[in-house]
């Protein structure tokens, strides 16, 4: 794995690295909420896999929290509107406008089973 502060290095001056929990507080198949400066984040722990999400959704404020995940896409418990947990791309919504509805995502990065993330800074 690499060094989180290599990590924060080779990110742009515009961005933080930071540690939001252990690898052991979100085992395989879990998902938790975090508050952050820049609102609340979904990390979902989808077989070992880590992926950071804005926890709301883009559309009409539905909390990812309580959306039904299956696979690599999560649904919003409001309108059921699927969006894919890599890219945040709303998927098979053919008359919606998918740049209007993109899902926030953040880089994940691991060291010493902590998990950080690497947020924008605000202006």
């Amino acid at each position: 794995m690499e060094n989180p502060e290599d990590f924060a290095e080779e990110s742009h001056p515009s961005s933080e690295l930071v540690k939001v929990c252990s690898l052991a507080e979100l085992p395989p198949g879990t998902r938790k909420v975090v508050p952050l400066s820049i609102g609340n984040v979904l990390l979902l722990n989808i077989e070992g896999e880590i992926f950071a999400i804005s926890s709301i959704c883009p559309h009409a404020g539905g909390h990812f929290e309580y959306g039904c995940l299956e696979g690599y896409t999560i649904e919003c418990p409001l309108h059921y509107w699927p969006f894919d947990v890599h890219s945040g791309t709303l998927i098979g919504m053919n008359q919606v406008s998918f740049l209007d509805y993109q899902l926030d995502t953040y880089p994940v990065q691991l060291h010493d089973s902590q998990i950080y993330l690497k947020l924008a800074r605000h202006s």
